[in-house]
């Protein structure tokens, strides 16, 4: 937080008034959304703006996915489809597999879940792999559509600014 807060208030005293932080990591959107709130109590001449990519993502997601529901969140169909669009020779699918995550009952982290109940773990409590979800069903297809819908979802919401 205190990071971006001094990037922030030093690139307003250099004359930006518009800044816009766009988030690769679900994990950081509430430390991020908080932070620009109090950023914006120091300098309320600046305009902020966050997005987090998988959240935007999801929208889309919804529509193409693959995988079966409940099969989101860490490494899965989502984020390894974004990877293979954007570094593919990071990824390695040949040990792309599927892991149902140990939740509590009725968590998730699918959206419509995370809208009622926020649960706080880490990955290797819930998981043996690090993947919470359906990888194997990723493909580069998904990862450009995702990342081409993120790109106009920012574009509009910044167009009219």
């Amino acid at each position: 937080m205190s990071t971006i807060a001094e990037i922030a208030g030093n690139l307003f005293d250099s004359g930006f008034r518009k800044l816009v932080a766009i988030n690769g990591h679900g994990g950081n959107r509430a430390i991020l959304d908080s932070t620009i709130t109090t950023i914006k109590y120091a300098h309320p001449d600046l305009q902020l703006y966050s997005f987090t990519v998988l959240d935007i993502a999801k929208e889309k997601f919804k529509e193409i996915r693959k995988s079966p529901k409940k099969m989101i969140g860490h490494a899965d169909e989502l984020e390894t489809s974004i990877m293979l669009a954007i570094c593919p020779d990071l990824v390695e699918m040949a040990k792309a597999l599927s892991e149902k995550p140990t939740f509590p009952a009725n968590v998730s982290l699918e959206s419509e879940d995370i809208a009622k109940v926020t649960y706080g773990w880490k990955t290797k409590e819930v998981t043996k792999s690090g993947i919470i979800g359906s990888p194997n069903f990723a493909t580069l297809e998904t990862g450009k559509i995702l990342l081409d819908y993120v790109v106009q979802t920012i574009s509009h919401v910044l167009g009219d600014r």
